[in-house]
C-alpha cells in the first residue's frame, strides 16, 4: 500500500483481477477480488489497516471527475500540481498530474493500481 496525497492510497491490482470490492471481515476492511491464475478462478483478499476504506477507481479506468480530490490544482487555475518536478513545471489536466503523482511514488504505469480512500 502507497500513500498517495489527502488518505488516498494506490494498491497494486492483479492481473486479471475482476469484481474488485472493499468487505468488512469484522476486524477491519480487506480489498477483495476475483482473478485467473492458470484458468482458475480465484478469490484474492488483501488485508488493509485499521479503518474504513472506500475504492475510488483505478488507474486505468480513472476519469478526470474522480480526480478531483487527489492531485492539487494550482492557484494560477486550471493547472494541476507536478509531483515529479521536471518540466513541464504543470500540467493541464488532473490525469497528467495524477500520473505524476503515481509516478513519484514508484508505481509503475504499466500496472494497474487500485486507489482507495481512508474515511
Amino acid at each position: 500500500m502507497i500513500p498517495l496525497l489527502n488518505n488516498h492510497y494506490a494498491v497494486e491490482v492483479p492481473d486479471g483481477a475482476q469484481h474488485i470490492e472493499v468487505r468488512n471481515y469484522g476486524l477491519n476492511d480487506a480489498v477483495e477480488y476475483i482473478h485467473t491464475i492458470e484458468g482458475v478462478k480465484t478469490c484474492g483478499v488483501d488485508d488493509l489497516p485499521p479503518g474504513k476504506w472506500q475504492i475510488v477507481c483505478t488507474s486505468k479506468d480513472v476519469t478526470e471527475d474522480m480526480l478531483a480530490n487527489i492531485v492539487c490544482e494550482l492557484p494560477v487555475g486550471k493547472r494541476f500540481e507536478n509531483y515529479n518536478g521536471d518540466y513541464p513545471v504543470w500540467y493541464h489536466t488532473k490525469k497528467e498530474s495524477f500520473r505524476s503523482l503515481l509516478t513519484s511514488k514508484g508505481c509503475d504505469l504499466n500496472k494497474n493500481w487500485l486507489i482507495l480512500k481512508k474515511q
